[in-house]
């Protein structure tokens, strides 16, 4: 979650290697194009990330992962990327284990290829292909099922929920359950996207964690009622503590309760004594008006709070008296709030 927060941190920052409009949108026809070959060579390219080219999107334009801000038609966003039909299908074929015609063959070239195979006698070279057939057609990848489901949240095709929704219900993938099921919820599929209301609604005794992937899932809904339950969020006091040790290195991990104390004395792993000699907490509210931030557009939110939603604010700025400010005018305007284009 740490790595989640900081990525849209840095997503904000200008792309100074887009000068103009123009270049923008080569830079995303260019991204598109090499996410496509990605997609028909996917079984090619196992363990690499199709989203990694989100630092690449040219982001300069106020453009985010839920926003879809067109030009000349295109969507320019990370949805904009997978909208192409062709590639649509192809996620498809993946979800469901299929092959296209000569699939196989080309990855048996390359299994030869890399693993040397050219030593083996005919009979053991086809008991070692019907071997790579059988573990590449048993079942989708657990780690490869990861990635496809999450560029499944920027895709609002039918055919391919359906496919989530069956992933989700079937217990050989129960490792993905989480990935599907916020594939679900982001494209308003029923009944989870009502559970997921329910169910994540705030909770004093939450931990962080749950606070957080609560918030999360909220955010994904992008509904009126869903960013009125995700004000109530204001009010937590849940947080993790980054903790600075006096050699300037990262020791620390999530505290749940707060606690006073002015150093926090950590042992390596030779049981020599590291002081911190500084300690900071991120709470869970910060994050929840960054994505009040990122999703609602009404202007009268910022002016009444005196700022220019241009960057995130600072986590002293969301004093008790602002929070409470941020939270009112969200219950006064329900109904009203202008949330970013999701499609």
């Amino acid at each position: 979650m740490k790595k989640f927060i900081i990525f849209f941190l840095l997503s904000i920052q200008i792309n100074s290697n887009c000068q103009n409009i123009d270049d923008v949108f080569a830079k995303f026809k260019q991204i598109q194009n090499q996410t496509k070959h990605r997609l028909f060579n996917y079984r090619s390219y196992r363990y690499r990330p199709l989203q990694d080219f989100s630092n690449d999107l040219p982001l300069s334009f106020g453009l985010t992962l839920l926003d879809n801000p067109p030009y000349n038609g295109f969507d320019l966003s990370t949805r904009g990327v997978f909208f192409d039909s062709t590639m649509q299908m192809r996620i498809l074929q993946l979800l469901n284990n299929e092959f296209y015609d000569g699939e196989f063959d080309d990855l048996w070239k390359k299994d030869m290829q890399k693993n040397n195979y050219a030593d083996l006698s005919d009979s053991l070279l086809r008991i070692k292909r019907i071997e790579r057939e059988y573990y590449y057609k048993k079942f989708i990848d657990e780690n490869e099922l990861v990635d496809l489901l999450k560029i499944c949240t920027y895709i609002n095709n039918s055919q391919i929920i359906k496919r989530v929704e069956e992933i989700y219900k079937d217990t050989t993938y129960r490792n993905n359950w989480k990935d599907a099921y916020a594939c679900l919820v982001a494209n308003h599929k029923e009944p989870y996207t009502s559970e997921c209301l329910k169910k994540y609604r705030y909770k004093k005794e939450q931990s962080y964690n749950e606070q957080i992937l609560a918030c999360d899932y909220l955010w994904l809904i992008q509904s009126q009622q869903s960013f009125k339950y995700l004000s109530e969020y204001l009010f937590s006091d849940r947080y993790y503590t980054n903790i600075i040790c006096e050699n300037n290195t990262y020791k620390g991990d999530t505290l749940e309760y707060d606690i006073d104390i002015e150093y926090i004395e950590l042992e390596d792993e030779d049981t020599n004594p590291i002081i911190a000699e500084w300690e900071y907490k991120t709470y869970s509210y910060w994050w929840v008006f960054s994505i009040i931030q990122m999703s609602i557009l009404n202007q009268d939110l910022y002016d009444m709070l005196g700022i220019t939603n241009d960057r995130f604010v600072s986590q002293e700025f969301l004093t008790e008296e602002n929070r409470r400010k941020i939270y009112n005018w969200m219950k006064k305007n329900y109904g009203k709030y202008k949330i970013r284009n999701r499609w």
